[in-house]
């Protein structure tokens, strides 16, 4: 089963209106329905949908590249719809099914100097096992308070949007 082409043109248009707290990267649309195929066979309950980055590994100093993300009824799919290294392999993507999600929760990271910020949602499966963390980050300018302090919060609302469809997902 693949996804229907309705579907396909409302994840388009979720990428042209979403909050934007960071990089936005060009998405190859046919790479990224490649993608969703093998990740979401029919992934027609997407709920929302953000430009964020992915992580794989919990290390703070750790900068993932930017994603769109989105959210549905079967998990998280993000992908910036490219190919795997050197394009072998087929597309690149990340996923975390629900039902491997059994903790998830958010967090704030930032840096001593204040330059570097995180927000965080990060989800664990049973035993504690690291899944995978949607994070929206932020990098100070100098001389730029205003204009730095409206950044983080601009990415921890986004955070908060998505965290509470999350939760609204998964208590039900």
């Amino acid at each position: 089963m693949s996804i229907h082409p309705d579907d396909l043109a409302r994840i388009q248009q979720l990428s042209r209106s979403a909050p934007v707290t960071g990089d936005v990267v060009p998405i190859d649309w046919n790479v990224y329905e490649q993608a969703l195929n093998q990740a979401f066979p029919g992934a027609d309950a997407v709920v929302t949908a953000s430009w964020c980055r992915f992580g794989k590994a919990i290390i703070e100093a750790l900068v993932d590249s930017p994603n769109f993300a989105i959210v549905g009824h079967l998990g998280i799919f993000v992908c910036s719809g490219k190919k795997k290294m050197m394009g072998l392999g087929g597309p690149a993507f990340d996923q975390i099914p629900w039902s491997k999600v059994s903790t998830y929760g958010q967090d704030d990271y930032v840096s001593s100097d204040g330059r570097t910020a995180k927000f965080v949602i990060e989800f664990a499966g049973p035993g504690g096992i690291f899944l995978g963390r949607l994070n929206w980050q932020v990098f100070a300018k100098r001389f730029q308070q205003t204009r730095n302090d409206e950044a983080a919060m601009n990415a921890a609302r986004e955070r908060d949007r998505v965290y509470n469809v999350i939760e609204e997902l998964l208590s039900a």
